[in-house]
C-alpha cells in the first residue's frame, strides 16, 4: 500500500439499517456528530454519506508532510453541523431510554478533545437542552405507570418484613390509637 492511498478504518456497524426508533441490541454503536467550525478555520471534515466521513489533512500539517492526505472513518451514525439537539437524542438517546424504562441496560456517554462539543451535546442549555436532561424528561414523564403504590414494610418477627398497602397500615394505626 503506498502513502497515498486512503486508509479506512471501520467502526463496529449494524448490519441493517437503523430506523429512527432502532430496537437496542448488545452491540456497540459509534456515532459521529461534526462540529461547526469558524469561518476562518480550515475544513478538513468531508461527510461522504450516513454512515462515512473523510478527514483531510490541512496544508502544512505533519500528516500532510508524511503524504497520509486522507483517511476515512465509517460510523454508525454521522450528524452534521445543522443537526439539532432533539434529533440528536431522539436517534441515540431515545432507543435507550425506552429500553431503560423497560428494565434493559444501555450506556450513552461522549468523548472527543477538549472544546469538541461534549458538553453542548450531552447538556446543553436552558433553552436548547442536550441528550441528558431530554433523557430525564422522558423517563420522569414516563414512570408514572410504573411505580409501584405505597407500601409500608413492618417487621414479621422471623427477621423478615411483611408489605402492606398504605391505606391497611392506616387502618391499623386508627385502630391501635383507639
Amino acid at each position: 500500500m503506498s502513502k497515498n492511498t486512503p486508509v479506512a478504518v471501520k467502526t463496529p456497524s449494524s448490519s441493517q439499517k437503523t430506523p429512527k426508533r432502532r430496537k437496542c441490541t448488545d452491540q456497540v454503536e459509534v456515532s459521529c456528530r461534526i462540529r461547526p467550525i469558524a469561518a476562518t478555520t480550515t475544513k478538513c471534515v468531508e461527510q461522504l454519506n450516513e454512515t462515512t466521513l473523510k478527514f483531510t489533512a490541512p496544508p502544512g500539517s505533519q500528516m500532510s508532510k508524511n503524504n497520509l492526505i486522507s483517511r476515512f472513518y465509517t460510523f454508525n451514525n454521522i450528524f452534521n453541523e445543522g443537526e439539532n439537539q432533539k434529533g440528536v437524542f431522539d436517534k441515540l438517546a431515545l432507543p435507550l431510554v425506552d429500553e431503560l424504562i423497560k428494565g434493559k441496560n444501555g450506556l450513552l456517554f461522549a468523548y472527543g478533545v477538549t472544546s469538541s462539543g461534549k458538553t453542548h451535546t450531552m447538556i446543553g442549555q436552558a433553552n436548547n437542552p442536550g441528550i441528558l436532561p431530554r433523557c430525564l424528561d422522558v423517563i420522569f414523564n414516563s414512570i408514572g405507570e410504573n411505580q409501584a403504590r405505597p407500601y409500608i414494610f413492618l417487621p414479621d418477627g422471623n427477621n423478615g418484613m411483611r408489605i402492606q398497602p398504605e391505606y391497611q397500615a392506616a387502618l391499623m394505626k386508627n385502630q391501635v390509637e383507639r
